[in-house]
């Protein structure tokens, strides 16, 4: 009797000892998760191989597209201005798109931002005096890439999602002051050599190039450097956050190229349509329901919002009135 009962104190206490044992070992295992359910980055390590081949294969298909635009038939100018607007549009999205989920190390990104630099301040250097076809595309691909990275390399700045609606709302209507008024608005006047070079290009196809000077890369529109580095940054942030990339990619191309199509068109008074508002507007309608605010921060940022856009409607309407 007294063996049995020493079992009967013994093993509710070796259970409970056990038991104590698995729950420390879950704590120091368990990898924690976000107050919403979702899981963390390190839960689904992204595969480094994938997005980085088709952003290298993307690259070179658009290198050589460049190359070879201005050779490519279209049956007149509306379907060559349609055709070249949607493939170079989509190209350096699609790239960035690819590019941002490879999972570097920050200092990864610097250097390769600055070896992209290094390549683009080179060849823009020696563009005027070679007279060589490669260089306007070689330099519109190092310029993207080096955007590309930088712009993974800022969005490690941004800690929470929420960040990300406020930042467009006033990246959007910085880029509209700066390209209607501002300092964009004054290198389009003044110096637009300077605002090509550092601008990615939608190059002109055979029916607009053929009357093109031999050795130059004829264009229709550019994408600028701004354009380039939010976009990376606002993809970045968004594959870090566990935003639908895809959807998002989805809602920005179309309007990006839209953009494009009114700059060629001249639908609006300016040298160039900023192109920031729409790649916010698709980022936003893309991922809305993905940031989470109380009542009050929706009202605050709601009047800020409101406060802006009548700011720049009135600074258009004296602009329009004449007063700039």
């Amino acid at each position: 009797m007294a063996h049995a009962g020493s079992e009967n104190w013994e093993a509710p206490l070796l259970r409970a000892s056990f038991d104590r044992v698995a729950m420390s070992d879950e704590r120091l295992g368990a990898e924690p998760r976000p107050s919403d359910g979702e899981p963390n980055e390190w839960e689904v390590p992204p595969a480094a191989t994938v997005p980085a081949l088709a952003s290298f294969a993307l690259g070179a298909v658009y290198l050589l597209l460049l190359l070879v635009a201005s050779r490519l038939p279209a049956p007149n100018d509306a379907w060559a201005t349609g055709i070249s607007v949607i493939v170079f549009v989509y190209f350096p999205l699609a790239i960035v798109y690819h590019g941002v989920r490879i999972p570097l190390k920050p200092v990864a990104e610097l250097l390769a931002g600055l070896i992209a630099l290094g390549v683009w301040l080179g060849v823009a250097g020696v563009e005027g005096r070679t007279g060589s076809a490669l260089a306007g595309p070689a330099r519109s691909v190092a310029l993207l890439v080096a955007c590309m990275f930088f712009g993974m390399l800022a969005s490690r700045v941004l800690r929470d999602r929420n960040v990300l609606l406020p930042a467009c709302i006033i990246a959007g209507l910085a880029d509209l002051l700066s390209v209607g008024w501002g300092f964009t608005a004054h290198a389009l006047r003044e110096t637009p050599d300077l605002v090509a070079k550092l601008s990615v290009a939608v190059p002109a196809l055979a029916p607009q190039a053929a009357s093109a000077a031999d050795g130059k890369f004829p264009i229709l529109a550019t994408m600028g450097v701004g354009d380039l580095f939010f976009v990376a940054l606002f993809f970045a942030a968004g594959a870090r956050f566990g935003l639908p990339l895809r959807r998002t990619f989805c809602f920005v191309f179309p309007l990006v190229a839209l953009a494009m199509g009114l700059t060629i068109t001249g639908v609006l008074p300016w040298q160039g349509i900023p192109g920031l508002p729409f790649i916010a507007v698709g980022f936003l309608a893309a991922n809305l329901r993905s940031f989470r605010f109380s009542r009050e921060e929706w009202r605050a940022m709601g009047i800020t919002g409101a406060a802006l856009a009548a700011l720049a409607l009135g600074l258009l309407l004296w602009w329009r009135l004449g007063g700039g």
